[in-house]
């Protein structure tokens, strides 16, 4: 079995990677014009455009 192991390196960017994309998916979140789909199953509601998630107010 061939296994890759990751440096710190490339650990690193990996790091950064998510932290640059993290902040791309909060901008569209926020300028969404959420189309939110509920279900009886959970008590969350998710955006179908952004994918955004809150709890369902009571």
């Amino acid at each position: 079995m061939d296994q890759h192991y990751i440096n710190n390196t490339e650990v690193e960017a990996l790091k950064q990677k998510v932290q640059t994309l993290t902040i791309q998916l909060r901008f569209i979140q926020s300028h969404c014009k959420h189309v939110f789909i509920e279900t009886s199953h959970s008590p969350h509601r998710k955006c179908i455009k952004c994918f955004y998630k809150e709890l369902i107010p009571n």
